[in-house]
């Protein structure tokens, strides 16, 4: 009986990890909501909503079924935490970890940075401190967001947004070691 309730467990876990998952691919498009990176409408909105609904939806189904794997409903719960952050994050970068999305964030980066002269211009970089610069690219673009994506955007993200803004943080992707000496001094 053991070894059934194993498989029913990782098989259950398995089969509600795509629910679990779209509920945190949707809590981040809600958190996305006042930055510049794209969000879905309805998912920005009522994100947060749809995660609850979602995961709890999840987690009930797993409860109801207490009685009959007992403890392996542990088993379980992990088997579909585990499987859906791999899904939730395969989807974030397959709709939004793309190369014109990088483009954008570097038409913002320049925008932000100084870099280009428009009249519309939000913000200038002449008299600001790199570190005010730079956290206002960080409330823009959240690090958290950065973090999602994988290692070769990452990399394609430090070097064409890191010509415009860098960071003193040595845990940032756009972390630059002379401003981190030069703010030492």
């Amino acid at each position: 009986m053991n070894s059934n309730s194993a498989l029913y467990a990782c098989v259950t876990g398995i089969l509600l990890a795509p629910l679990y998952g779209i509920g945190q691919w949707a809590y981040w498009q809600h958190l996305k909501r006042w930055t510049v990176i794209p969000y879905g409408m309805t998912t920005g909105l009522y994100g947060g909503l749809i995660c609850i609904i979602l995961k709890t939806l999840c987690v009930l189904i797993i409860v109801t079924m207490l009685f009959v794997l007992r403890w392996w409903v542990i088993v379980a719960f992990i088997v579909m935490w585990v499987v859906a952050g791999f899904f939730a994050r395969a989807l974030e970068r397959f709709l939004y970890g793309t190369e014109d999305r990088l483009k954008m964030l570097e038409y913002h980066a320049q925008k932000l940075s100084g870099a280009t002269k428009t009249d519309n211009q939000l913000y200038l970089k002449w008299g600001q401190p790199e570190f005010e610069l730079y956290s206002k690219w960080n409330r823009s673009v959240p690090r958290w967001w950065v973090n999602i994506m994988s290692e070769k955007w990452e990399e394609k993200y430090k070097e064409t947004i890191g010509k415009y803004i860098k960071s003193i943080d040595p845990s940032d992707p756009l972390f630059d070691i002379s401003l981190a000496s030069m703010r030492e001094k």
